[in-house]
């Protein structure tokens, strides 16, 4: 993924990205927030403003928008991230005990965050694991467990 930066150098390239991409009107705030994170990996608070901006919006109503969506993140995230699934599919078919495998897990590693989501939109194969961008389903303890045993031999490796 390419990330950026959040020094007034990028912020600036960001500025111009958004000038380039996206018209100054208040219904493109999600593209150009979606954008961003993109971008940053996660959206820092210079980011947030800039988008604000460049949308012609309070500040407080882009906030509004990054905090009511489970896939925007304010906070950069570390190396790794495992996402669970906790929607009703996921729920029913035992996603909470993948995502307490998760947390202990990441526990051991200072690399690895772990985050739920309200749905991974994978219903059918619930329940839905997402380990570095690659989603996964109809996953059981056993399963899900060698997966972040290939997390951790890719982790030493690098």
């Amino acid at each position: 993924m390419n990330t950026i930066s959040s020094d007034n150098e990028n912020l600036n390239e960001l500025k111009l990205a958004l000038e380039k991409h996206f018209p100054r009107e208040h219904n493109q705030l999600m593209p150009a927030l979606h954008y961003a994170h993109h971008q940053y990996n996660y959206l820092p608070e210079p980011a947030i403003e800039v988008v604000a901006r460049h949308v012609k919006i309070p500040l407080s109503e882009a906030y509004g928008a990054v905090t009511s969506y489970s896939e925007m993140r304010l906070v950069k995230p570390k190396e790794h991230l495992i996402k669970v699934c906790t929607g009703l599919s996921c729920k029913i078919a035992n996603s909470d005990d993948l995502l307490n495998i998760a947390r202990q897990f990441a526990n051991k590693l200072n690399d690895v965050d772990v985050e739920e989501t309200a749905c991974g939109f994978l219903c059918s194969v619930a329940p839905a694991v997402c380990i570095d961008g690659a989603w996964a389903g109809k996953l059981d303890p056993i399963n899900f467990k060698t997966a972040l045993n290939n997390l951790t031999q890719r982790i030493h490796q690098s």
